[in-house]
């Protein structure tokens, strides 16, 4: 390297010879390019605005920053609902309840008008889509659940009312029901025994509550049983046993009517066993 390359520096001012870019170029021409670099760094950097800044200068800081940094979001004015809803909306709010997609999947429930219910107050508290889809999966799965409880449950309910009434089961429900109509009972009351959600023992009650009504009805002369040859097991049973203690009995003269009427007693007393056979 010649000395005239070596000491380049020497025609700059003293005040320039101790800057970096000095001291890092090895000629004029590396000096003038080391320039270059800073300057464009210089026009590229961002400097942060201190307390003494107004308005203007703040929102120009931002904007430069979300120039470089497009995900980057300012903190809100919490005492500032718009510049609140301004941030939930970069988060993810939707313009109005509308903007929610639905929640689907097969073990995810919504009763009646629940889930517009869910939407409007969801918007209201400021969710993002994804909080409101975590929120509506979990309420959704909730109410999943409480209805397949609820439907074992009544299930189970309806199970003891077929075993308490054998093959008279249906013939009894429907004397109940006609009994809860004619009775003037409550529609929720109705409703519940037409769908078949209700308790055994709310059935139960109201279907000896008929039975108490028509036997005063049958002491008055009038006979207001929906089916007097409907018997439970139980009721069969003690025909049945009655039958076997009175020897006088058409059945044991071989009486085809009484021997039927024997097969009938005996297929409702044991409705399990005689399912099958028709």
């Amino acid at each position: 390297m010649s000395e005239e390359n070596t000491n380049w520096a020497d025609a700059l001012p003293e005040q320039m010879r101790t800057l970096t870019e000095v001291e890092r170029a090895k000629s004029l021409e590396s000096f003038i390019e080391n320039m270059k670099t800073t300057r464009e760094y210089v026009s590229n950097a961002i400097r942060v605005p201190t307390e003494n800044a107004g308005e203007a200068d703040m929102q120009a800081f931002y904007e430069k920053l979300q120039k470089h940094a497009p995900n980057l979001m300012p903190t809100p004015d919490m005492a500032n609902p718009d510049s609140v809803t301004e941030a939930l909306k970069r988060m993810g709010l939707p313009d109005d309840m509308k903007g929610y997609e639905d929640i689907e999947g097969d073990a995810v429930a919504f009763v009646e008008g629940q889930f517009d219910t869910l939407k409007q107050w969801a918007h209201e508290a400021g969710l993002t889509r994804a909080q409101f889809q975590k929120l509506g999966q979990l309420i959704g799965a909730d109410t999943y659940n409480q209805q397949s409880e609820r439907d074992s449950a009544l299930k189970e309910q309806m199970g003891k009312v077929s075993e308490e009434w054998g093959l008279s089961a249906e013939a009894k429900f429907k004397e109940t029901l006609d009994f809860a109509k004619a009775s003037d009972a409550p529609q929720a009351m109705i409703d519940a025994l037409e769908n078949r959600q209700i308790d055994a023992a709310t059935v139960f009650w109201l279907n000896q509550m008929a039975a108490n009504m028509s036997e005063n009805a049958e002491a008055s002369g009038q006979d207001t049983r929906a089916n007097s040859n409907t018997l439970t097991p139980y009721e069969a049973q003690q025909q049945i046993l009655e039958i076997q203690k009175n020897r006088d009995h058409p059945y044991y003269n071989g009486d085809p009517k009484a021997q039927e009427r024997m097969h009938e007693l005996m297929r409702m007393a044991n409705p399990e066993r005689y399912k099958d056979a028709g």
